[in-house]
């Protein structure tokens, strides 16, 4: 059973009598087109939403935020700190000088920018999918 079931069964929403008035005193409407939560408001609407999102949405989502981590903070903060250390630089010997000098490459960058790229373009494209869902975005993109 769906959210949106367990909702519909919980709630008294004013349903049509059988003389074609409506407990409301509203007149009857033509239910022959079905709409998509049309008796709820916009934020109930994203909450029974919410179960309809594909699974791999979430994931990609986190994965994504993750990449972006990686790529802004992680990756060059560690490399960076590798770099200044004295210890692999004097204490080491060759094997810490190689470290050193590997450290100071372009390929940290490279590396660090794709994950950045990849990250924010998942991201925006997720964001873009799901713009009227709000509380997904801010469950799974934002926060």
């Amino acid at each position: 059973m769906s959210a949106r079931q367990r909702y519909t069964d919980d709630i008294s929403v004013p349903r049509p009598l059988q003389d074609g008035k409506s407990t409301s005193g509203a007149e009857s409407q033509d239910n022959s087109a079905p709409q998509k939560h049309s008796k709820y408001s916009r934020y109930m609407n994203m909450l029974l939403e919410l179960d309809e999102i594909p699974w791999w949405h979430d994931i990609l989502a986190s994965l994504c935020t993750w990449l972006l981590l990686a790529g802004y903070v992680v990756l060059p903060g560690a490399f960076t700190s590798i770099r200044n250390s004295r210890v692999l630089s004097d204490e080491a010997g060759a094997a810490g000088k190689a470290i050193v000098k590997a450290a100071q490459t372009w390929p940290v960058l490279l590396v660090a920018s794709i994950c950045c790229a990849i990250g924010v373009s998942g991201m925006a494209w997720l964001w873009y999918s799901w713009r009227r869902n709000y509380v997904w975005l801010l469950n799974k993109i934002i926060v």
